[in-house]
C-alpha cells in the first residue's frame, strides 16, 4: 500500500490522525496473523532445522507489542466474550458409566457409539472388550478489549478477566460466537517504515493527536 500523502504531510508536522493511527495498527496486527500462521506451519513440521517457529513467534510478538503501544492511546468501546468451541473424546469401559457421562454432558455430546477394542492379558492371552465412545463439544470463553476505529478494529485479549472483571465494570460485555482472525498480504498495508516513524512520534511524546470522529464506548 502506497502511504497517503496527507499521512506523509501530518507526519512532518507531528500530527496524528485516527485514520493514520488505524493503519498503522491494522498493519502491524495482519503481519503478527501472518507470523502467528507461519508459526503454527513450521510447528507442525517434522523438522525445522533453522528454527523457523521461534523466528516467526519472535516476530509476531513484537507485532503485538507495536500494537498494544499504538492501542494505549485509545479507549476501549466495550469487551467481546469470544467462544472457543473444542471437541474431546471419552471412553468407558462399563455400560452404566457411559450412561451416566451421556447424561452429565447432554446436549454437548455431538456422537456417541461401541466399538470392539483389544486388550492383552498377562502379557500373552489377548481379548476384546466393547468400549463405548463418547464425543463431545466443550465451549470455553476468552475475552477481548475491543477497539473500533471506523475503518477498521481490533481485539486485545485479557488476562484473567473473571479474577479481574471489576476493573472492567464501566466496559459492556457482548458475546461475538466464534471470533476467527487471518493475515493480509503486506502489499495491501501500510509500510513498516512508516509505522516506525509513527511510533517514534508518539514515543516522543511531541505530537498533535487529532481523535475526532471515534466511536463512543458502549
Amino acid at each position: 500500500m502506497n502511504t497517503p500523502k496527507a499521512y506523509m504531510d501530518n507526519l512532518k508536522k507531528r500530527i496524528i490522525t485516527i485514520d493514520m493511527l488505524s493503519d498503522c495498527i491494522y498493519s502491524v496486527n495482519k503481519r503478527a496473523k501472518n507470523c502467528r500462521d507461519k508459526e503454527k506451519e513450521y510447528r507442525n513440521r517434522r523438522y525445522d532445522t533453522y528454527f523457523n517457529e521461534w523466528r516467526y513467534r519472535d516476530k509476531k510478538e513484537k507485532y503485538y507489542k507495536i500494537k498494544d503501544e499504538f492501542l494505549s492511546l485509545l479507549s476501549p468501546t466495550c469487551i467481546h466474550e469470544a467462544e472457543d468451541i473444542r471437541t474431546y473424546s471419552i471412553e468407558c469401559d462399563d455400560e452404566d458409566e457411559y450412561k451416566e457421562e451421556l447424561e452429565r454432558l447432554g446436549d454437548t455430546v455431538i456422537n456417541s457409539y461401541s466399538r470392539k477394542k483389544e486388550i492383552i492379558v498377562d502379557d500373552y492371552f489377548e481379548d476384546t472388550i466393547t468400549v463405548y465412545v463418547i464425543i463431545y463439544n466443550e465451549t470455553n470463553y476468552n475475552y477481548f478489549l475491543y477497539y473500533d476505529l471506523n475503518t477498521h478494529s481490533f481485539h486485545t485479549p485479557i488476562d484473567d478477566y473473571r479474577r479481574n472483571k471489576e476493573k472492567y465494570s464501566d466496559l459492556k460485555v457482548v458475546n461475538i460466537g466464534e471470533l476467527s482472525t487471518h493475515g493480509k498480504e503486506i502489499n495491501d498495508l501500510i509500510s513498516m517504515n512508516f509505522v516506525k516513524k509513527l511510533l517514534d512520534i508518539i514515543r516522543s511524546g511531541d505530537y498533535d493527536f487529532q481523535i475526532n470522529d471515534v466511536p463512543e464506548s458502549a
